[in-house]
């Protein structure tokens, strides 16, 4: 159990660092890594996707970094979309 729960941790290292530097094909193979070594925590990667968005702040539009975390956004809630809801503060 603690080899899963070291395993987790670490992609989900990976996934933040993938954000960070915007690299598509790498957030998309973790993302891959995530759902297969843990179904249910695979939907971190899109909390960490809507955090690196946050970051952008006005940069996310007009910016190759902008449009790199976009496009992921929108693939995994494509995939994740059954699990996507607002929160009430949000509304």
């Amino acid at each position: 159990m603690a080899g899963e729960t070291q395993l987790v941790l670490s992609l989900i290292d990976a996934m933040r660092a993938a954000a960070a530097t915007y690299n598509e094909d790498l957030i998309l193979q973790v993302t891959t890594l995530l759902k297969t070594a843990a179904p249910g925590v695979s939907d971190t990667s899109l909390d960490i996707l809507v955090q690196e968005a946050i970051i952008l702040g006005n940069n996310l539009r007009g910016t190759t970094e902008g449009l790199a975390i976009s496009q992921q956004l929108f693939s995994l809630i494509r995939t994740y979309g059954a699990k996507v809801s607002v929160s009430p503060s949000m509304r």
